[in-house]
C-alpha cells in the first residue's frame, strides 16, 4: 500500500477514484490521462477493483510499480458497483475528490488545477464541474456531443435545485469537497432502506445531489473530458422503461434519504411515474409478456413496482393532480396496451376490425391478470 500519511493526514489534497471492473481495453488511457495534469496539487489514485476477470488489474498494478501515488482497493468477490466504489467513499481522508470511470478519460490537462484553484478560494462552494463530451461509435464512427448545451458560466445552490433545477456534471468533469463522505458517511448509505437504493446511491446523480445540499455548484463550459457510450454500460443496457422506473426509484430514495422533509423528490417521481405511461414499449413490453416467458418476470417487476408508486403517490400527493381520469391503475394499464395491442396486430393484419380486437384483447387480458397479481387496489 503506496499511502503516505502524517499523524493520520493524507499529505494529498485530492483523491482520484477509479471503480474498476474488465475495464482492460481503456484503463491505461484513464491513468495517463490523469498523469498528464499539470497542477501544484498532491493527488493519489484509489482503483476499487470488483473483481475483474480480465487483465485491467494487472494494467493497474504495472502502473502502481512507477506511480506510487497509487493504492489498488482489491476483492476477492464481484459486489456490483455501490458496495465497490462505497469502499472508496469510507476510505476517504482527502479534502476533495472524484469520480473517473476506467473507460472515460480526461482531454484537459489543467483540469484539476482550476477546480481545485476554485474550490479552495470559495469555501461556500462545495461542486465544481466542466462540461464533457459525449463520445458514440457506430459501425466504427465517432461522434462527439456536449454533455450539456449550457455554454456560459452557472451557480447554483439545493434551493435553486428544488425550484427549478440545475446543471450536474458529469461524472467525469465534476470535483467535489468531501462533506459527506469518510468520517461522515451518512447511516443512510450504510444501512440502505430499500433494494433500489443501491442503484440510487451509486452513480453521479446522488453524488452531484448530496454536495448541491451540502453548498453551491460552480459550472464552467470547457469541455475537458470524454464519456464513452457504449451498449455495455449500465445506464445503456437498460430499455427505457426501465431507465424511467430506475429514475422513479431515484427521486423516491432521495426523498427518503432527507427524511421526506422535501416533496419536491416526490414531485419529480411522479412525474417520471407518469411518463412510463407515454412510452410505446411500455405496452410493447407488456403485450410481448403475454407471449414469451422471458418477459413475464420482469413485467410481473414492473407492474408490482408501478402498484406501489401508485399507493405511495395517492397518500402523499393529495394536493397534487394523480390524472388521468381518477382510474384505477390497473385500467389505466388496460387500456394503454389495448391501444398499442390494437395498432400492432392491425399493422400486422392479425386483426380486422374492433371485434376481433376485443376478442384477442379480452384473451391477453385474463392472462395479464394473472401476471400482475394486482387486484382491484390502487384505486381512488
Amino acid at each position: 500500500m503506496y499511502l503516505r500519511k502524517l499523524k493520520g493526514i493524507s499529505l494529498y489534497i485530492l483523491t482520484i477514484i477509479i471503480p474498476l471492473f474488465n475495464q482492460e481495453k481503456h484503463v491505461a488511457l484513464s491513468l495517463d490521462s490523469i498523469f498528464m495534469q499539470n497542477t501544484k496539487y498532491k493527488y493519489k489514485i484509489v482503483v476499487c477493483d470488483d473483481n475483474s476477470s480480465d487483465n485491467g488489474l494487472e494494467i493497474v498494478k504495472s502502473y502502481q510499480k512507477t506511480h506510487k501515488n497509487i493504492e489498488i482497493l482489491e476483492s476477492k468477490v464481484n459486489q456490483k458497483l455501490y458496495k465497490n466504489i462505497l469502499r472508496a467513499y469510507i476510505a476517504l481522508d482527502t479534502k476533495y475528490f472524484c469520480v473517473l470511470d476506467p473507460d472515460d478519460f480526461w482531454i484537459d490537462s489543467n483540469m484539476i488545477e482550476e477546480a481545485i484553484d476554485f474550490l479552495e478560494s470559495n469555501p461556500s462552494f462545495s461542486t465544481f464541474a466542466f462540461n464533457t463530451n459525449v463520445r458514440t461509435n457506430i459501425n466504427g464512427v465517432e461522434n462527439d456531443v456536449a454533455y450539456i448545451s449550457c455554454n456560459e458560466p452557472k451557480s447554483y445552490d439545493f434551493n435553486n435545485f428544488l425550484e427549478s433545477g440545475a446543471i450536474m456534471g458529469h461524472t467525469s468533469a465534476t470535483f467535489f469537497r468531501n462533506a459527506i463522505f469518510g468520517k461522515n458517511m451518512p447511516k443512510q448509505m450504510l444501512e440502505l432502506k430499500t433494494s433500489s437504493s443501491e442503484v440510487s446511491f451509486r452513480g453521479d446523480s446522488f453524488r452531484n445531489m448530496v454536495h448541491l445540499h451540502e453548498g453551491k455548484m460552480q459550472y464552467v463550459p470547457r469541455i475537458v473530458s470524454v464519456y464513452r457510450v457504449h451498449d455495455k454500460g449500465i445506464w445503456q443496457s437498460l430499455d427505457k422503461v426501465s431507465q424511467l422506473v430506475t429514475g422513479v426509484d431515484f427521486y423516491i430514495d432521495m426523498w427518503e434519504f432527507y427524511d421526506r422533509k422535501y416533496d419536491t423528490f416526490l414531485v419529480r417521481a411522479f412525474n417520471t411515474y407518469k411518463g412510463i405511461f407515454e412510452l410505446e414499449s411500455f405496452g410493447i413490453m407488456m403485450f410481448n409478456a403475454l407471449l414469451d416467458s422471458r418477459f413475464y418476470n420482469k413485467m410481473q417487476n414492473i407492474l408490482q413496482k408501478m402498484q406501489s408508486y401508485h399507493i405511495l403517490f395517492e397518500a402523499n400527493l393529495k394536493d397534487f393532480d394523480t390524472s388521468p381520469q381518477h382510474i384505477k391503475l390497473k385500467y389505466r394499464i388496460y387500456k394503454d396496451i389495448y391501444t398499442k395491442l390494437e395498432s400492432k396486430l392491425k399493422r400486422k393484419q392479425l386483426v380486422t376490425n374492433k371485434i376481433d380486437l376485443m376478442q384477442s384483447f379480452n384473451e391477453s387480458m385474463n392472462v395479464l391478470n394473472q401476471v400482475s397479481q394486482m387486484g382491484g387496489g390502487g384505486g381512488r
